[in-house]
């Protein structure tokens, strides 16, 4: 596997763990000051922030932002539909045009 890919899917993963422990201490101490009033107006908006912050890191570290595409030196990629070909294939698998 390409060593580049694999240092970007280990930032990535690190970064959304990093993301998900502070969003769970946001709403831990959201949760905690909304008990008495003057701390509700605090505490209400940490706990939204510390949600919206939650669900950015299962989105980096599963998601749509998860995905990169690399190119390997033992496939030919098709331009129509992108699919993997091997090397000595002159149509495309999945669409059959031209290569």
């Amino acid at each position: 596997m390409n060593p580049l890919l694999l240092l970007i899917n280990f930032i990535l993963g690190v970064s959304s763990l990093i993301l998900a422990f502070v969003a769970i201490i946001l709403i831990i101490i959201g949760i905690f000051l909304s008990f008495t009033v003057i701390g509700l107006i605090i505490g209400v908006p940490l706990i939204i922030i510390g949600v919206i912050i939650l669900i950015l890191s299962i989105f980096i570290r599963g998601g749509k932002f998860h995905r990169i595409k690399v190119n390997q030196p033992n496939f030919k990629i098709c331009k129509n539909c992108e699919n993997n070909n091997t090397i000595n294939s002159k149509f495309c698998s999945k669409c059959g045009k031209n290569l």
